[in-house]
């Protein structure tokens, strides 16, 4: 899954910024069925192909004493004091609404919890942001963005249920959420309820709809081992469906990553899990006998469990993974259906007829909640380079629009995209091609390890996967101006690198071109036959888009 997208603090040595400790979640290990179990490397070995792990992947796993990060995505720590004077630290996690304070070792920078998530952390509003210590250090007020509240914690007595929460914005609208939108809104920075390990929201890469400029190996990769993925922004999806790199996601299709944080073989009844459901008939069995053994336990496995769903990694778990996000959404949102503003479902009543009523915030719920907050707000930065009306930048616009180069064949203005159809796509669907740079390969092999698992393809059908690779849509160009990393794997680190073809003159002696495959030149774009100042034209002009 997503093991390494982990809430890590770091203790850092003053003047030297050397890392003296590093802490990372207390729910590394092993909530998810595929987690890595360093007290049983060999576990993996019996998981489906796709799942599986080595042994040795064990090794990489950090000490079990630095498994104390038991909240998600710390945003702020705060120096606070215990009552005999001891140096201490609160740490507000914006992931999962909650703050946990740490003692401190002066002399090492160890830090040792004071709270832990069997015992409960200290609550706070939504979207908490920051805090400040207050009454020499034994209270913490927190600020909550999303509920526009502050939290008032009393540091010397143990967490509260219900904690002290002031209201000091406008909700005159309705307390948030208030609408179909805004529960997308609270579900993208509070995803760590849905998680089946509490510790990773849709925030961690995509803080305010941008991305956090770091490659990563996704679950879905068919060679996680070998595979990068550039963790891409969410600004402007409004137009420029259908989404991620394949070109095959949309607001209703839903997000990928959502079924990664919470796969179904996590939850007993979804009878995937063949150390429980292979000693009991199959399905196809039980509806045509279900008189047999054990069919009891296969046909009504919600209101009769077997008894292994009551125990290890299934004890105190949803049964289901609908009725999992149905809990999470209620426990943290007050409730399990949409507003109904936007989001609906057809119901019929005894005589058939059809209404609209709210949609369970389920799985395909949340998914679709999610998809619609995507479209509903652009978060789109002010771009400072908008108004550069400037002669290079409309020698740039010409050469982007040109045939010669190319840029606008897959990146048509103003969407920069080719999500919807236009004069070089077909009307039914987008524009998809094989990789325009050459793709990452194994070093041993040179076997391409850019292609996505059979699971992914079956959960996105629109995603074209052939012998010859995965295929890609073309991304919108707006917003690039303020990017580190660029293309699907991040190689590159600037506009520059990303069009110019190797060896080209615009590049410095630590700059590498990244536009050729396999050797051939121009497969992003015909650069090569450009100057240094065309070249530099064309992306002054990419970077007011």
């Amino acid at each position: 899954g997503l093991q390494d997208v982990q809430n890590e603090i770091d203790v850092l040595e003053l003047p030297t910024f050397a890392r003296a400790q590093r802490y990372t979640s207390d729910s590394i290990c092993c909530h998810d069925f595929r987690d890595v179990d360093p007290d049983h490397p060999q576990a993996g070995a019996a998981l489906a192909a796709a799942d599986a792990w080595p042994a040795s992947r064990a090794r990489f796993m950090p000490a079990r004493d630095s498994w104390l990060v038991a909240g998600a995505l710390p945003e702020r720590a705060v120096r606070i004091a215990r009552a005999d004077g001891s140096a201490a630290l609160a740490v507000v996690y914006s992931g999962s609404r909650e703050a946990q304070t740490f003692d401190v070792d002066a002399k090492t920078g160890a830090l040792s919890a004071h709270e832990d998530a069997t015992l409960g952390l200290y609550r706070t509003g939504l979207g908490a942001s920051d805090a400040v210590a207050l009454d020499d250090g034994h209270a913490l007020v927190v600020v909550n963005r999303l509920g526009e509240s502050l939290t008032w914690l009393d540091l010397t007595k143990p967490p509260a249920p219900k904690p002290h929460e002031v209201v000091v914005g406008d909700t005159s609208a309705g307390a948030f959420p208030a609408t179909d939108v805004e529960l997308g809104e609270a579900l993208y920075m509070l995803t760590a309820a849905l998680s089946i390990d509490g510790d990773v929201s849709c925030a961690h890469c995509h803080r305010d709809g941008s991305a956090i400029g770091k490659q990563v190996s996704m679950p879905y990769l068919a060679h996680p081992d070998w595979g990068l993925r550039q963790i891409m922004p969410l600004r402007g999806n409004y137009d420029s469906r259908p989404w991620f790199l394949e070109a095959s996601v949309d607001d209703k299709t839903g997000v990928p990553e959502l079924n990664e944080l919470a796969r179904q073989e996590n939850f007993c009844c979804e009878q995937l899990d063949a150390r429980v459901w292979s000693h009991y008939p199959a399905r196809a069995q039980c509806q045509t006998t279900p008189t047999l053994a054990g069919c009891n336990h296969v046909l009504h496995c919600e209101s009769d469990p077997p008894s292994e769903c009551g125990s290890g990694a299934w004890a105190g778990r949803a049964l289901t993974r609908d009725a999992h996000f149905r809990e999470a959404a209620k426990r943290v949102l007050g409730r399990d259906h949409s507003f109904g503003d936007a989001l609906t479902t057809t119901v019929r009543d005894s005589r058939g007829k059809a209404t609209q009523a709210p949609m369970p915030l389920d799985f395909a719920g949340a998914q679709r909640a999610l998809g619609l907050f995507l479209l509903a707000t652009n978060r789109a930065l002010p771009n400072p380079n908008a108004a550069a009306g400037t002669a290079w930048v409309e020698q740039g616009r010409s050469l982007f629009s040109s045939n010669a180069v190319g840029c606008a064949s897959c990146h048509p203005l103003p969407v920069a995209a080719t999500a919807r159809a236009t004069s070089a796509t077909p009307a039914h669907a987008p524009l998809r091609f094989s990789y325009v740079v050459t793709p990452l390969r194994r070093g041993d092999t040179l076997e391409d390890v850019e292609l996505v698992t059979p699971s992914f393809v079956h959960a996105y059908p629109d995603t074209v996967q052939t012998a010859a690779g995965l295929r890609i849509g073309a991304p919108s160009l707006r917003g690039s101006w303020d990017r580190v990393s660029l293309l699907h794997h991040g190689m590159a680190h600037s506009l520059l690198e990303t069009l110019a073809t190797p060896g080209h003159p615009a590049l410095t002696m630590s700059q590498q071109g990244w536009n050729s495959r396999d050797g051939q030149l121009d497969t992003h774009g015909s650069t090569s036959q450009l100057s240094a100042s065309e070249l530099r034209a064309l992306l002054a002009f990419v970077q007011t888009l």
